[in-house]
């Protein structure tokens, strides 16, 4: 870390833009969560569900990853030079929800020399979509894909606290069965 006091000058702003530079050289590195549903240990690297292109296994397997991060902090936590990355697909069997979920830091996690691996984000950003099955009768599979800076956000469904986010999704879910 470099200094953030000046010896030389006696301007007074020069401390100020001193500390701003240190401070933004601190906050480029951001603690995120690296964990996955247990459902995908097997085969982690190679399966073909989720994000590909893998190149490194999650710090955690735990079903906690799948909503309520917070239980899985400190042992899930590595530290980032990049993105924090949260993967997430919920399948809606009438009502009965299963989660597939991996969160870790994108650019150790993904294999960023590939021309398939989807580049790194440097904005928050989210993507979600919903599919419906055709073939059982009040199905969807949703997923997100979620990018972000800062420690620990990647933590909830989107970029919002886990809690508000499980709410948004069963509201979402609740909406398109009844107006459909």
């Amino acid at each position: 870390m470099q200094n953030i006091y000046s010896s030389t000058g006696s301007h007074p702003n020069e401390l100020i833009v001193n500390a701003q530079t240190a401070q933004s050289q601190v906050s480029t590195r951001s603690r995120c969560y690296s964990c996955a549903s247990e459902n995908m240990k097997e085969n982690f690297l190679s399966r073909n569900r989720g994000p590909k292109r893998r190149k490194e296994e999650p710090k955690l397997y735990d079903n906690m990853c799948d909503l309520d991060t917070w239980m899985i902090r400190e042992k899930s936590a590595v530290e980032c030079d990049g993105s924090c990355f949260k993967w997430q697909q919920v399948l809606n069997n009438s009502g009965v929800y299963s989660y597939a979920t991996i969160r870790g830091c994108y650019n150790k996690m993904f294999d960023l020399s590939s021309p398939q691996t989807e580049p790194e984000k440097t904005m928050n950003e989210c993507m979600a979509r919903q599919m419906p099955f055709d073939c059982v009768d009040q199905s969807s599979l949703m997923e997100w894909q979620c990018f972000c800076k800062g420690d620990y956000c990647n933590s909830g469904l989107g970029m919002y606290p886990t809690g508000i986010s499980v709410f948004a999704g069963l509201l979402t879910i609740y909406l398109t069965f009844v107006l459909s």
